[in-house]
């Protein structure tokens, strides 16, 4: 896809990598991230959005730059109890989307309404570092393993994503730019 530009893969400790667009450290990411079995007994790829709110990194700005993924969020948040509640409710039903935070696995056990209402009234995203909405696929799911298995299905799985959730995810930014 377009959004990801060369060398735009980062590992994220042992048994992850992940690639986040071209946008900027302190953004709403659209991410897509692997996962090897050693995480969490099972191996998946996820693709969504996400917001990193941890300081880590060797950036200048780290209290600025954290204050305005911060204020993304809150953004975003406003966003997801309004208009998209239902839209992103609806869409993580019919597309087995999960939530994630911190360093947890995705909440596969939270139905998504559950889910949509967590993120709506988080109040701790910045201590928890990582929130992430999106699609996911498990290995040891055997539909999710062929589709996981064939680069050309894999390839519109994220872009079917993507394209799904880039109206939220631009959304942010045309409030921002305002």
């Amino acid at each position: 896809t377009k959004l990801f530009r060369r060398n735009s893969f980062y590992a994220g400790g042992e048994g992850h990598l992940y690639a986040f667009h071209h946008g900027g450290r302190w953004e709403p990411q659209i991410n897509v991230g692997f996962f090897a079995a050693p995480q969490w007994g099972r191996a998946a790829i996820r693709a969504g959005i996400g917001f990193n709110l941890t300081r880590s990194g060797a950036d200048r700005d780290a209290d600025a730059g954290q204050e305005r993924i911060a204020a993304y969020y809150e953004q975003f948040q406003q966003h997801v109890a309004g208009e998209w509640k239902q839209l992103l409710t609806d869409w993580m039903s019919a597309h087995a989307g999960f939530l994630q935070y911190a360093d947890r696995q995705p909440a596969t056990d939270v139905m998504p309404a559950d889910a949509v209402e967590w993120l709506v009234h988080n109040r701790n995203a910045v201590e928890q570092g990582w929130v992430f909405v999106g699609a996911w696929l498990f290995a040891d799911r055997p539909g999710d393993a062929e589709i996981m298995e064939d680069p050309a299905r894999l390839l519109d799985w994220m872009e079917e994503t993507f394209t799904d959730l880039l109206p939220l995810w631009t959304s942010l930014y045309r409030e921002s730019n305002r």
